[in-house]
C-alpha cells in the first residue's frame, strides 16, 4: 500500500512503499497557480496505479489549499480528460 507524502520545500509529491519513494510528481508554482512538470513511477511498479494515485492526491491537495493546476506533464493532462471531478481546479 502507497502513502502519500507533499515535500513542500521540494516542490514535490511523493508515493512511498515501506518508507522508499516509488513515484514523484513534480510541480512550480507561479501565484496561485500549481503547474504540474512531471510524474514518474519506479519502472518495475508501473501499471499499478501509483502514478493516478498521486496525481489524484496533488490535484485535491490543490483544491483543498485554493489553488488552480496548469497540467503541463502528459500524465496529468490524460488524468483530467478521464476525471471530470478536477475540472473546477483548472
Amino acid at each position: 500500500m502507497s502513502t502519500f507524502v507533499h515535500q513542500v520545500e521540494g516542490n514535490r509529491f511523493e508515493a512511498r512503499i515501506d518508507d522508499q519513494v516509488v513515484g514523484t510528481l513534480d510541480y512550480t508554482v507561479s501565484g496561485n497557480k500549481m503547474v504540474i512538470e512531471s510524474t514518474e513511477t519506479v519502472r518495475d511498479l508501473r501499471g499499478q496505479g501509483i502514478a493516478r494515485q498521486l496525481t489524484r492526491f496533488a490535484f485535491d491537495n490543490a483544491r483543498t489549499r485554493g489553488m488552480v493546476v496548469d497540467p503541463k506533464c502528459p500524465f496529468a493532462k490524460r488524468f483530467v480528460d478521464l476525471h471530470p471531478e478536477y475540472t473546477d481546479v483548472l
